[in-house]
């Protein structure tokens, strides 16, 4: 049985690297990073596309921020209002401040949300912690 990403040694590589890339990129670099880091995270998990959404609460939307790709592969459209067309998404994720915690080995669950992730309302939140 393949091991959860969180058990998975380089997953926290990952993450943790990605962490301290962002902690330290100066303001300008911010996108490329965010570019780079939603790479990495498709690469790691062999996906085809992968995306950063951004919960816009004053108007209920759900908004394409950035993405990576494979080439060759039509990515999701950018002026879907993902809000209406994924309302049970919306409403657990920003309403009821429950994160999904994604994991490709598993169907998506649902969780407590630490005070940090009800704050950034993330639709995806590890529950652990980069290694001291």
């Amino acid at each position: 049985m393949p091991k959860k990403p969180h058990e998975d040694a380089r997953f926290t590589d990952l993450v943790c690297g990605l962490s301290s890339r962002l902690a330290v990129a100066p303001y300008e670099r911010i996108p490329d990073e965010v570019g780079a880091a939603l790479e990495a995270i498709r690469e790691f998990f062999g996906i085809e596309q992968c995306s950063l959404f951004r919960f816009v609460v004053e108007s209920r939307a759900v908004v394409l921020v950035q993405r990576a790709v494979v080439e060759g592969v039509p990515p999701i459209p950018a002026e879907v209002d993902y809000g209406r067309a994924f309302p049970l998404t919306y409403r657990t994720v920003v309403e009821e401040l429950r994160p999904y915690i994604l994991d490709p080995s598993t169907t998506c669950r649902r969780a407590k949300p630490s005070s940090a992730t009800a704050r950034s309302r993330w639709a995806w939140a590890p529950s652990w912690r980069c290694p001291s």
